[in-house]
């Protein structure tokens, strides 16, 4: 009986290892879009202090509400660049989630393919260590007669 040898392995390891690098860059553009949204609402809760500095302030003359007024465009350009990288940054995470499901799909493909590969060999080996007991019997059955 020979031993189980599946073609296959080596494209089952190299599809393993792409999953584990898709699994890995997913991780690493979640991160990223967390980072973002952070930062986002960071700005915007800078942005809601500094109002309510203002607001709350006895005295207010003009250079505080100049400097207030230029903090609210800086931040109001900063907010629209930080929005435009939180679209591109879902972007890249759907994107990367869809590669993920594929690279999963293909390695569970090869797999169940090397399962029922083993299947197959497993009852080819029983049907040959079946078949060598009963000639074995066959062959003390007529030594004995």
């Amino acid at each position: 009986m020979k031993a189980f040898q599946f073609s296959l392995d080596r494209v089952l390891e190299w599809y393993a290892a792409r999953l584990l690098v898709e699994e890995s860059q997913l991780r690493r553009f979640t991160v990223q879009l967390t980072d973002l949204e952070r930062a986002a609402e960071s700005l915007e809760q800078s942005r809601a202090s500094a109002g309510d500095e203002i607001r709350q302030a006895t005295f207010v003359d003009g250079r505080d509400l100049t400097a207030l007024d230029a903090y609210r465009v800086q931040t109001g350009r900063r907010k629209e660049a930080l929005r435009r990288r939180l679209v591109e940054a879902r972007k890249q995470v759907a994107a990367q989630r869809e590669r993920l499901l594929e690279a999963r799909r293909k390695h569970r493909l090869v797999e169940k393919l090397r399962e029922r590969r083993v299947a197959e060999w497993m009852m080819e080996s029983n049907r040959e260590i079946e078949q060598n007991a009963a000639e074995s019997h066959l062959a003390r059955l007529s030594r004995e007669k």
